[in-house]
């Protein structure tokens, strides 16, 4: 359904000193320079056709002026009226990217992959949505990779896309320095440690507090509090730089929550007198002193712990933590108009123009 309406109608208001100005004038009217004759009864006792129409030129002035006005107006059709229910929080994402992330481990589907790919993948269903989730469009979005140091792969942005591309870019770090101590993944060519492949998550988590403090984010449009969200996902425990815990301090004093994710697999990885290396089951004792550091900062910050031990875990911890955080930022309005000046506007110049000819030529007046 269509309606019509001005945009500015306060442009009506320029009728006033042009009704004061035409009133100025008939009251003036007669008052001029005027020619004596001793007598009318040379001049013909009918009148012309130039004579009954010399008030053409002043109408089609008014007409012109008039159209001007309702254009500048603005007259436009409304189309239609589009009401969307937007939400939004600042997210930052934490992701390991130590070399013990290039490790296996099923995905979703079952299949075999490393850790860091199913990490990127379930990251991308959050991000972006799919069938089971609308996505998070409409949130400030931002990346910190860490192994032994962060790196922002991607500042905080209100569009999915730049995040994307910084997610799908991650690598892990080469656990080895060969003999000439560049980074290699091929152990047999292994002759250290390569000391990037740390997992730092303490220095990580204060970079992503720090990146959402630097953007503003969490203000919504009456400066309150909109709401910040960090999401941190290793593999391990921290081994280099600050205490976990003073971030989490950090943390809180901004107002940021964590929600803190363990992902791997309920084992562990041992060496054997012989050499060999073989995986054991992880016990609940064990898993519940790797829980201790995730679960201290999501209490100290208000957020949650998770644990998981493949890809359908882990999907279904970012589908809880996309559940639980979502803000309600109101409903925008949005109009469709199409702009109708056009019309009086070049009525009102034809308009105009044919008076000024009129009143130069066939209804000219001598002074």
């Amino acid at each position: 359904m269509s309606w019509f309406e001005f945009a500015t109608p306060w442009a009506f208001l320029g009728a006033l000193p042009l009704l004061a100005l035409a009133l100025w004038r008939w009251r003036r009217r007669g008052r001029g320079a005027r020619l004596a004759w001793s007598s009318l009864r040379g001049l013909p006792a009918r009148r012309g056709w130039r004579a009954r129409l010399a008030w053409t030129p002043g109408a089609l002035a008014a007409l012109g002026l008039a159209a001007l006005l309702v254009a500048l107006a603005r007259p436009r059709e409304g189309l239609a009226r589009t009401r969307v229910e937007e939400q939004g929080l600042a997210i930052g994402l934490v992701l390991d990217r130590s070399a013990s992330m290039d490790e296996p481990i099923e995905d979703a589907a079952g299949q075999e992959r490393s850790k860091l790919d199913v990490v990127k993948q379930t990251v991308a269903r959050f991000v972006a949505g799919d069938d089971a989730r609308p996505g998070r469009r409409g949130d400030l979005l931002g990346l910190v990779a860490f192994a032994r140091h962060p790196e922002e792969a991607c500042p905080p942005v209100t569009s999915p896309e730049p995040l994307l591309a910084a997610v799908d870019a991650l690598r892990p770090v080469a656990p080895f320095l060969d003999a000439a101590r560049r980074p290699t993944f091929d152990r047999r060519e292994a002759a250290a440690q390569n000391p990037l492949s740390a997992t730092a998550i303490g220095d990580a988590l204060n970079r992503a507090v720090l990146s959402l403090a630097a953007a503003g984010a969490g203000a919504d449009a009456d400066g309150a509090d909109a709401g910040k969200v960090v999401i941190l996902l290793t593999d391990g425990e921290n081994n280099a730089g600050v205490d976990p815990r003073a971030a989490a301090e950090l943390a809180k004093e901004n107002g940021v929550k964590v929600y803190s994710i363990l992902f791997c697999e309920r084992s562990r990885e041992l060496v054997t007198p012989f050499g060999e290396r073989v995986r054991v089951p992880l016990d609940d004792q064990e898993l519940a002193r790797r829980m201790e550091a995730p679960r201290e900062l999501a209490q100290t910050t208000g957020g949650a712990a998770f644990f998981a031990s493949d890809g359908a875990a882990l999907d279904a911890v970012y589908q809880r933590i996309d559940a639980l955080e979502r803000i309600e930022l109101g409903r925008v309005e949005t109009t469709t108009f199409q702009e109708r000046f056009a019309l009086p506007l070049a009525l009102g110049l034809c308009a105009l123009c044919a008076a000024c000819a009129l009143e130069s030529t066939v209804f000219r007046r001598l002074p």
